[in-house]
């Protein structure tokens, strides 16, 4: 998974503390966006995603906390690690929260089938050495160097692949319908459609909660604390804490500042300076 970082405590991304983690990737480029330095598919953060796993889940352990972020970027550019990930980490977790670019119908309708693709899905990347900043995992997160294929980098591969051929009104001209082996390349690629569909519906199933819709600057009307323009909207699907997320709803906006090693965050949603105080 393309990850930029990993933080705890965060107190300002959901309710209670927890940990967040970045991802990167975002095709949609909003107009004042917080975290624009992610929008661009890097190919060195590359983590794979067993690995990250095992970090989030001691980091979890070692700082008490059960609660996690995923941010990014849009982690729902990346939906067959996302899905691996979140699988691994549910059982350590009791409140996992995504943010994403992309609504909550859209996303429904593009894994049950009734919509054909989602817009902007990421480019291939390659897996190279990498550290994840996480305060709590002594151990720096490195993926396989060079040139060795991963899990990840090949999901990747084949997502944008499917990505490009659906963009195509008609068939490309380098692929033919009428060449040798067009039926099976067709066949492969209904497989790997169905992949990604399935990837996208799983992950929704393991999330407590979602916040969805891209970043409108002119709708940023500086009040809720856990989106940052107005057409966004708070999804909770587990009942047991719909209580947590309807006070923290109510709270002012409160921006984190934090530093550690050579790195400086300003964690939360950001809006007018009048409604939104350091944590």
């Amino acid at each position: 998974m393309l990850i930029d970082r990993a933080y705890a405590p965060v107190e300002t991304l959901g309710p209670g503390t927890r940990i967040a983690v970045w991802t990167v990737g975002c095709s949609k480029r909003c107009e004042g966006c917080a975290n624009p330095e992610l929008w661009r598919n890097d190919p060195a953060k590359d983590i794979d995603d067993a690995r990250l796993s095992e970090a989030l889940i001691g980091m979890a352990r070692q700082a008490g906390i059960q609660r996690i972020t995923f941010t990014g970027g849009d982690p729902f550019e990346q939906p067959e690690s996302l899905v691996r990930v979140l699988a691994a980490i549910r059982p350590h977790f009791k409140d996992i929260l995504v943010y994403t670019g992309y609504t909550l119908d859209n996303l429904r309708a593009f894994a049950d089938g009734s919509k054909r693709e989602l817009q902007g899905m990421p480019h291939a990347a390659v897996p190279c050495d990498t550290p994840i900043h996480a305060p709590y995992d002594s151990e720096p997160l490195r993926t396989p160097c060079a040139h060795e294929p991963s899990r990840t980098s090949s999901d990747r591969e084949r997502l944008s692949a499917l990505y490009e051929r659906e963009s195509c009104c008609t068939p490309c001209e380098h692929e033919s319908r009428d060449e040798p082996g067009a039926n099976g390349r067709q066949q492969s690629d209904r497989i790997e459609d169905a992949r990604v569909r399935a990837a996208v519906k799983e992950a929704l199933d393991c999330v407590d909660a979602l916040i969805d819709g891209p970043y409108v600057e002119s709708l940023n009307d500086g009040a809720c604390p856990l989106r940052g323009s107005s057409n966004q909207i708070v999804h909770v699907f587990s009942e047991s804490l719909q209580g947590d997320y309807d006070v923290a709803l109510k709270q002012p906006r409160r921006i984190q500042n934090v530093h550690f090693g050579d790195t400086f965050m300003s964690i939360g949603i950001h809006g007018r300076p009048t409604t939104t105080q350091p944590a």
